[in-house]
């Protein structure tokens, strides 16, 4: 998880936040970002874990989901829960791709 954290950071700026939700569940709280910025940033995250897993001979796929907001809601339980609920719906349509909400 270290390899994955430390890939993670190189593509982050600043102001993104990266945690571990617990075992291999991981959020990226992106402030101040537009849709488009957010998809290409979810692109280059599933870019560069698929060279690690490759380079490590991994047999790992990445199932997210990506969630969007205007304004950031109060409740971040309810943002975790929604963003879970979206990768949970990428695992099961077929695993290794994001199911996005806007």
């Amino acid at each position: 998880m270290r390899q994955i954290s430390r890939r993670l950071q190189k593509v982050l700026r600043d102001t993104d936040t990266l945690a571990r939700l617990g075992g291999d569940e991981f959020a990226i709280l992106l402030t101040e970002t537009a849709v488009g910025d957010a998809e290409r940033l979810v692109e280059k995250v599933r870019g560069l874990l698929a060279i690690e897993m490759k380079e490590r001979a991994w047999p790992v796929s990445f199932s997210m989901g990506l969630i969007t907001f205007k304004d950031c809601p109060e409740d971040m339980k309810q943002v975790i829960q929604l963003a879970d609920e979206l990768m949970y719906s990428a695992k099961h349509g077929g695993k290794n791709n994001v199911v996005k909400l806007h």
